[in-house]
């Protein structure tokens, strides 16, 4: 008992060993400074590593050190990979794995010709779900193996299928179709909400046939849902705020404005046709005077000698 006490008091007081970047041996792919891997598994490692190497599918490193004595882990790590000069001059395909035993930290540093498919966020993924879950548990092989699988399985997928010019008409004519379907949904007024999904499984089923990628497929029956849905409401929620305007009191006080209009015609269509009929009474009695008590030279029947009226005639507007 009093051994394990004083070995747990030395350990603390007893500064962690540090080794400078400059001095480590770099001759292998795995350098174990602070013996946390048996020879067994440190030699698996080492195979794997130069497996991946001969393959050409990148050359790396695993560095494990006991501490970095207070040296940024990115410094360290760059200093590393700049004396190591990892990865091919052509491909830049270096990648290093830098652990800080008793610091409790680690660093994946990829070459520039990994940085697209080892993007930050990628890596940063790995180190969370992969790796630090197993080095809690005390699990220093395993977590190292596993981060480095998430690494070949990146580097190993197929690449993203290129798009062609018949998955850009696909799309052209998902988003003609969107606003077509739409437009109609929203003239009816009112539409069921299934039909959107009814016609987006058609159109999954066209892109399929057509051969379209399958992701694109995806995209373009959410876009079609979606986007037709919005436009139906839009377009109704625009008709019914066109019919409340008609329906307020300013909409009907116009409709009351024209109708007075249209009435005021009427009394004036019918002061008019008064007073035409009084004129052709007066016209009528002077006529009958005048043809008793003159000859037929002196009559005034043509034009009976009265002035021109303003009243007289019928004037429309259409």
């Amino acid at each position: 008992m009093i051994r394990i006490l004083i070995s747990l008091i030395l350990a603390l007081c007893i500064p962690a060993y540090a080794v400078s970047p400059d001095a480590l041996k770099l001759d292998r792919p795995v350098i174990d400074q602070a013996e946390i891997l048996s020879d067994a598994q440190e030699a698996a490692l080492a195979t794997r590593l130069r497996g991946w190497y001969d393959d050409g599918l990148m050359q790396a490193a695993v560095v494990i050190v006991d501490s970095t004595d207070g040296i940024p882990l990115k410094d360290y790590s760059q200093t590393l990979f700049a004396r190591w000069q990892l990865g091919d001059t052509s491909k830049n395909d270096g990648l290093l794995i830098l652990i800080a035993h008793r610091d409790h930290r680690l660093r994946i540093q990829p070459g520039r010709g990994l940085d697209d498919i080892l993007s930050t966020d990628h890596l940063q993924d790995i180190i969370n779900t992969r790796i630090t879950p197993a080095f809690k548990r005390g699990d220093y092989p395993g977590g190292i193996d596993s981060g480095l699988d998430a690494i070949i399985s990146r580097l190993t997928a197929p690449p993203p299928a290129p798009i062609t010019q018949r998955d850009y008409n696909f799309f052209l004519l998902t988003l003609v179709c969107t606003c077509v379907l739409g437009w109609y949904l929203g003239k009816r007024r009112r539409f069921r909400i299934s039909i959107p999904p009814l016609c987006g499984a058609g159109w999954a089923l066209f892109g399929i046939f057509y051969g379209v990628n399958s992701g694109l497929v995806f995209g373009s029956v959410i876009l079609l849902i979606l986007g037709s849905t919005i436009l139906a409401w839009l377009r109704i929620a625009f008709g019914k705020a066109q019919t409340n305007t008609a329906d307020s009191p300013a909409g009907l006080e116009d409709a009351d404005d024209d109708n007075d209009d249209g009435n005021d015609g009427d009394d004036v269509n019918k002061v008019d046709t008064a007073a035409r009929r009084r004129e052709r009474r007066d016209d009528s009695d002077s006529y009958r005077s005048t043809y008793n008590s003159s000859d037929s030279g002196s009559s005034s029947y043509d034009g009976g000698g009265g002035s021109s009226s303003d009243n007289g005639g019928a004037d429309g507007s259409w």
